[in-house]
């Protein structure tokens, strides 16, 4: 198990059939989205979509990211640090001289 950096609750990483992880939360939950197994000592799984419902043998997480309360601000996007120039927001872009 693991520590989420954000809000410090505990997690797990599933390996998804991309390849990617994914952090969810560590018990069972019927509202997830995340299907779980163990193979050997790795957790895998998959989102579930119409197209891959649920599969004999793996049990709903929720993705961490639904739950997750960081304790401290998020980093803002960029767009927010940064006007449409490309210059630091509410700073007047340098004019150049001819």
């Amino acid at each position: 198990m693991s520590t989420c950096r954000d809000c410090r609750a505990t997690i797990r990483f599933v390996r998804l059939e991309s390849g990617k992880a994914m952090p969810v939360n560590p018990t069972p939950d019927s509202t997830g989205m995340v299907a779980v197994d163990w193979q050997g000592t790795e957790l895998v799984g998959y989102v579930l979509s119409k197209t891959d419902p649920l599969r004999p043998g793996y049990r709903l997480h929720r993705a961490h990211r639904a739950d997750c309360h960081p304790t401290k601000p998020r980093t803002p996007a960029p767009d927010a640090l940064f006007g449409a120039a490309g210059t630091p927001a509410g700073i007047p872009s340098p004019r150049r001289t001819p």
